[in-house]
């Protein structure tokens, strides 16, 4: 190859490595199909919101943060999910591990929701 054709191979190459490397990238942060079967499914937890946040470190996922017995715990929440949105501060949440179902019990109303979550949406199953 001359040098001429070597650079214009590079100049073609290289923006293809970089796109397929973004394209992977990005591809392996989003998978919320994962993320629902790694960090929602097998984690079990009950306990009274003190806090919920958005993480900008973390891809500005919800982050709410529970209470129960003097300990608490991180609860990822990501906007797909509806969670986030779904509760506030005081209310109680409730989780069994293997089932998508969240309970959640309204601080103010006192009414009981279910949430069975899915990949991609939260729907209500009953209140």
């Amino acid at each position: 190859m001359s040098k001429l054709s070597q650079r214009e191979a590079l100049i073609i190459i290289f923006p293809a490595i970089l796109i397929i490397v973004f394209i992977s990238f990005f591809f392996k942060c989003n998978n919320s199909s994962e993320n629902f079967q790694e960090k929602i499914l097998p984690d079990h937890f009950h306990g009274i919101v003190v806090k919920k946040y958005i993480d900008n470190g973390n891809h500005a996922n919800g982050m709410i943060i529970i209470e129960d017995e003097n300990k608490r715990r991180e609860i990822y929440a990501n906007s797909w999910t509806g969670l986030y949105d779904n509760i506030e501060i005081n209310d109680s949440l409730y989780k069994v591990k293997g089932d998508s179902t969240i309970v959640v019990k309204s601080s103010k109303t006192n009414e009981l929701t279910r949430r069975k979550y899915f990949f991609g949406k939260g729907t209500v199953i009953s209140h």
